[in-house]
């Protein structure tokens, strides 16, 4: 199985797919979607885990900054198939406010000159 597709919102909640398997032995049940934050999840009870007959699923809000790995893997009346590839996806880190913004107006040329400091933990 290929790994999953992995997009971002607005809200830090992520959308993930992936294609669907074609029924053989036995008829496709589920799909089991497994993903953490780096640790080993396949054998941890820290895995979140959700199954589904669809091909797709929205995350909550999830923590900015930090990565995520996802798996997927099919169910049907035999068992489970094998883990697809792990995708890795990092949501991005959101910049601190500025301190301060400084405005001045250059009468001579007709202008406003704005500039601000850089947040102490920009990148």
């Amino acid at each position: 199985m290929a790994p999953p597709t992995v997009t971002s919102n607005p809200d830090d909640s992520l959308n993930i797919s992936w294609e669907k398997v074609p029924a053989a032995e036995g008829a496709l049940m589920s799909y089991e979607l497994a993903w953490d934050q780096g640790a080993s999840f396949i054998k941890t009870v820290d895995a979140r885990l959700k199954i589904t007959s669809e091909t797709s699923f929205t995350t909550e809000a999830l923590h900015p900054g930090k990565a995520y790995r996802f798996v997927v893997r099919s169910q049907n009346a035999c068992g489970y198939g094998q883990y697809s590839a792990i995708k890795g996806f990092a949501l991005n880190q959101r910049p601190e406010a500025m301190q301060s913004v400084l405005a001045s107006v250059n009468y001579e040329s007709c202008s406003l000159d704005v500039s601000w400091a850089q947040p102490p933990t920009a990148l």
